[in-house]
């Protein structure tokens, strides 16, 4: 398993999860991945919004959005023609700020054949499947830009660890005798 990367900022690691966590910030101000927007790049392909091989545009809403995230239409225009410089376009307008800006999208070839998209993160250039709109920013990006975690990660430390002693010590017994 790899490490966590070491940096100067206070980091505090999480024993039974491996993750890093800023002891700075506690659970109740962590911005999880519910709170946000979501434009996967599989819902955009099982929807028919995008298409192999093709030029589309259209437009996006949530109806499920909660009232401080971002309310009003998102234009698109997935350009997936060459797949090597696949991208998609998208257009809105965010506290008062006309956003106009291209997301990258790229592809894997898997061994089974055809091709796995992906979008390419704007802001950290990383390849993932989900873009993510939390309410106080104005871009699409990854959940690591972002700094989002999953509402799960935010159990706190000495639950886990009772859950996690529990599980190790069934798994440590020894075996019940032959007859």
């Amino acid at each position: 398993m790899p490490r966590p990367r070491v940096t100067n900022k206070p980091y505090r690691i999480g024993l039974a999860w491996r993750l890093a966590v800023r002891s700075s910030t506690s659970a109740v101000e962590r911005r999880t991945v519910d709170d946000s927007l979501v434009l996967s790049i599989k819902q955009l392909f099982d929807q028919g919004l995008v298409k192999e091989d093709t030029f589309c545009s259209g437009s996006l809403s949530w109806t499920d959005a909660d009232t401080f995230q971002f309310h009003g239409t998102i234009w698109y225009e997935a350009d997936l023609r060459y797949p090597e410089r696949a991208s998609l376009r998208l257009r809105y307008e965010i506290q008062g700020l006309g956003m106009d800006y291209c997301v990258p999208i790229v592809f894997t070839a898997p061994a089974f054949g055809g091709r796995r998209w992906y979008f390419r993160c704007p802001m950290q250039h990383i390849r993932v499947t989900k873009l993510f709109l939390p309410p106080d920013a104005r871009r699409f990006a990854s959940r690591q830009a972002h700094g989002l975690t999953y509402r799960s990660m935010l159990y706190k430390p000495e639950r886990v660890l009772q859950t996690f002693r529990t599980r190790r010590g069934q798994r440590l017994r020894p075996p019940p005798p032959r007859e």
